[in-house]
C-alpha cells in the first residue's frame, strides 16, 4: 500500500515536471500566443435579458413572451442590427483568425522533446490540450431572454439571433408591403390585366364511336374526326382560339408593365426607418409573390375514336392528341375550304344571273326557235329551254358561245352532263 502511494506521488511529480517543460518549450505554444496577439474581436453580449412586470394575474395569463419579444425587437431594432453587426464581423474575423492558423503556426520537433526527455505521446497530447485552450474563442452568437412576471410566477422563453433577425425581416417586410408606391402600382396593374384575361381550359376531350368498321377506318391515322369536329362547332373553336391569343396579348403588355413599374422614392423609404437595400429586397420579393401567373393561352384537343365488332370480340381504339398550333391550322384549313366552297357558290349564282330574257331570246334566234339536237320546235309542241353547253357547276361561263337551245326533253336528258373530249 505504501509503496503504491509513494509510486502515485513520483508519477503526479514527474508529470508536473513534464506539463511546465511543455508549457515553457513548446514552439506550437510560442508561436499560437504570438498569432493571437494580432487578433482583436468585438465585445458582444452573450444574452439579452428584458423583463415585464405585470399588475394583474389575468393579464399575466394573456400576455405571452412572444408579444413582449414583438414589441422589443419593433422598439429596439437599432440596438439589435447593432449586435447582429458585430457578430457577423467576428464570425468573419474568427474564419480568417481560423483560416491563418495554418500558415503561421510551427510544430514541435520530436527532436525537441527528446531532448528534454519528455515521452513523445504525452508531450503532444498534452500540447494539443494546451492548445486548444488557448485558441481564441469570440462571441459569434446571441441569445434573447423575455420574461414575463406576476409576483412570484414568471413566464421565460429564450430567442436566438437568428430568431430576432426573422422578426427584423417581418417587420420590415410589413412596413414595406403597407408603404410601397411600387406594390401598390402593380395592384392596379394585376387588376387591369384580370379583367381582360379569358377563362380557357388547357384540355378538350372528344370522342367517336363508329357503327361499322368502315367508318372507323375512315378515321383511323387521319385528322378526319377532328376536321369534322371543328367543322360541327367551328363558332367555339374560334372563340378559344381568340380567347388564347387574347391572354397571350394580355399577359405579353402585362409583362413590360411589370418590368417598368415605379420604384418607390427614397423619402418615403426614410419616414419608414428601413435600409435602403433592404427596402428595395422586400419590395422586389413581395412584388415577385404578387405577380401574376402566366395564363391559360394555349389547349390540346384529344380525340378517341371507338368500334366494337357486333359480337363484342374485336376492339378498334384510335387516340390522339392535337396542340394548339395544329388546331389553328386546322381552323385555316377548314375556313379555306368554305371559302373556296363558297366562292364557287357564288360563281355559280353569279353566272346564272347573267341569263336575261334578251340573251334568251338572242340563242333561240340564232338556233331558228329549234332544238339543236333533236330540231322540235313550239310548233311540233316542244317547251323550249337555253342549256349551257358546259355546265354551270363544271365552271361553264354564260355566254353566247356556250349556250343553246334544247327543248325539255333533250334539257332533261342531258342535265349536268358534260365530255369535254366529245359530243355534248
Amino acid at each position: 500500500m505504501l509503496f503504491q502511494i509513494v509510486k502515485r506521488r513520483v508519477n503526479d511529480s514527474r508529470k508536473k515536471k513534464w506539463n511546465q517543460l511543455v508549457s515553457e518549450n513548446s514552439i506550437r505554444l510560442k508561436t499560437l500566443q504570438e498569432y493571437n496577439l494580432k487578433w482583436s474581436f468585438h465585445e458582444v453580449k452573450r444574452q439579452l435579458v428584458f423583463r415585464k412586470e405585470l399588475t394583474s394575474y389575468d393579464r399575466f395569463e394573456q400576455y405571452t413572451p412572444n408579444l413582449l419579444f414583438h414589441s422589443v425587437v419593433s422598439l429596439q431594432t437599432d440596438d439589435f442590427l447593432r449586435q447582429l453587426d458585430l457578430i457577423r464581423r467576428n464570425k468573419g474575423l474568427y474564419s480568417r483568425y481560423m483560416e491563418g492558423l495554418k500558415n503561421e503556426i510551427r510544430q514541435t520537433p520530436a527532436q525537441k522533446v527528446k531532448e528534454w526527455g519528455v515521452p513523445e505521446k504525452y508531450f503532444y497530447r498534452y500540447e494539443s490540450l494546451l492548445f486548444e485552450e488557448m485558441l481564441l474563442s469570440p462571441t459569434v452568437d446571441f441569445t434573447v431572454k423575455i420574461i414575463l412576471q406576476y409576483n412570484d410566477d414568471s413566464k421565460e422563453q429564450v430567442y436566438s439571433a437568428q430568431q430576432v433577425k426573422d422578426k427584423i425581416n417581418q417587420l420590415w417586410k410589413y412596413k414595406v408591403k403597407m408603404g410601397s408606391k411600387r406594390l401598390q402600382a402593380l395592384s392596379r396593374l394585376n387588376y387591369n390585366a384580370l379583367q381582360k384575361i379569358q377563362n380557357l381550359d388547357q384540355v378538350y376531350e372528344y370522342s367517336q364511336y363508329c357503327d361499322t368498321l368502315s367508318e372507323y377506318k375512315k378515321y383511323e391515322y387521319t385528322d378526319s374526326f377532328m376536321k369534322e369536329t371543328i367543322q360541327f362547332e367551328y363558332s367555339k373553336f374560334s372563340e378559344r382560339i381568340q380567347r388564347a391569343k387574347q391572354n397571350q396579348e394580355v399577359y405579353s403588355n402585362y409583362l413590360k408593365a411589370f418590368n417598368n413599374l415605379p420604384y418607390t422614392d427614397k423619402d418615403t423609404i426614410q419616414r419608414y426607418n428601413i435600409p435602403e437595400k433592404a427596402y428595395y429586397f422586400f419590395e422586389q420579393q413581395l412584388c415577385s409573390e404578387k405577380k401574376l401567373a402566366e395564363p391559360t393561352s394555349s389547349f390540346i384537343c384529344k380525340v378517341e375514336v371507338l368500334y366494337i365488332s357486333p359480337k363484342g370480340r374485336n376492339q378498334n381504339r384510335y387516340e390522339a392528341s392535337y396542340s394548339f398550333d395544329q388546331i389553328v391550322r386546322l381552323c385555316q384549313t377548314v375556313r379555306n375550304e368554305w371559302k373556296k366552297e363558297r366562292e364557287y357558290q357564288q360563281s355559280k349564282e353569279y353566272e346564272r344571273s347573267r341569263m336575261t330574257n334578251s340573251l334568251r331570246y338572242d340563242v333561240m334566234k340564232r338556233d331558228g326557235f329549234r332544238c339543236v339536237l333533236c330540231g322540235a320546235s313550239r310548233a311540233d309542241g316542244a317547251k323550249l329551254h337555253i342549256d349551257h353547253i358546259k355546265p354551270v357547276a363544271k365552271g361553264g361561263k354564260t355566254e353566247m358561245s356556250n349556250l343553246r337551245t334544247l327543248c325539255d326533253r333533250c334539257n332533261s336528258g342531258k342535265r349536268d352532263k358534260y365530255d369535254p373530249f366529245g359530243v355534248n
